[in-house]
């Protein structure tokens, strides 16, 4: 205990209401059970005392806590400033890298719908030609009829079957991975979707806003009630009037 606190334990100490060392104060704090007014008065005595003690050590603790938070604050700043050019050089990097990327699937998906529509039209043309000569050598309706609605290949295949060359194996580089990220543009819409199709994992990425909630308690005092709102009032002990402890 500082030297500085020990006038204020002292006086507490003698007068049998506190033990001596800080540590003990929680226990003595937990052994106390309010029952009637006289129990009430020595809690209050005691919590204006633990006040008393939070102030001085506040006094001599915080020009050290400050000082320590300069220097730190000063550190910070000087830490980001020396790292700003490398941070900023590699936003420059990645923005590059991220739009060559994006032109290379771009790239293979045109390729792949070339090399697909390229076979799509092949095979029509293939097509006309067995009709053609199905209906020249005198083949019947259902052959000719059987030839056109034989299943073609679609336009558009699946996409990239062609790929980017892969890195070399146990190569330390840089590339471009995917990483999906999400927000919601409509809340309303967002919440109906959810709500409609029970969807409580959708629910739940909704964070609740504490602040907004404890405005709402406090203007309503649980006058208004709102299904699955709870709003309830848990007190707070606060110091009123005259020096504490007194």
């Amino acid at each position: 205990m500082s030297t500085d606190l020990q006038p204020i334990a002292q006086t507490a100490a003698a007068a049998g209401l506190i033990p001596r060392t800080e540590l003990a104060w929680p226990e003595r704090a937990k052994a106390l059970q309010i029952v009637d007014a006289s129990t009430l008065a020595i809690a209050d005595q005691e919590r204006g005392i633990c006040r008393d003690f939070i102030k001085q050590i506040h006094a001599e603790d915080d020009p050290l806590c400050k000082s320590a938070w300069d220097t730190w604050q000063l550190a910070c700043a000087d830490r980001a400033k020396r790292l700003k050019p490398f941070e900023d050089s590699i936003t420059v990097y990645d923005r590059e890298m991220k739009a060559f990327d994006a032109r290379e699937k771009q790239r293979v998906r045109d390729e792949q719908r070339r090399i697909e529509q390229a076979k799509y039209t092949e095979t029509v043309v293939e097509r006309e030609k067995v009709v053609e000569h199905l209906e020249t050598t005198g083949a019947t309706v259902g052959e000719v009829k059987a030839a056109i609605t034989r299943p073609m290949p679609l336009p558009i295949g699946p996409a990239e079957v062609m790929q980017t060359p892969a890195a070399p194996a146990k190569a330390k580089t840089s590339r471009v991975v995917e990483d999906w990220k999400g927000e919601i543009t409509d809340m309303w819409a967002f919440l109906e979707f959810a709500v409609k199709n029970n969807r409580r994992e959708l629910v739940a990425l909704v964070q609740p806003d504490k602040t907004a909630i404890g405005s709402i308690a406090r203007s309503t005092k649980g006058t208004m009630e709102v299904p699955g709102l709870r709003v309830w009032d848990e007190g707070k002990v606060t110091t009123v009037g005259g020096k504490a402890g007194n």
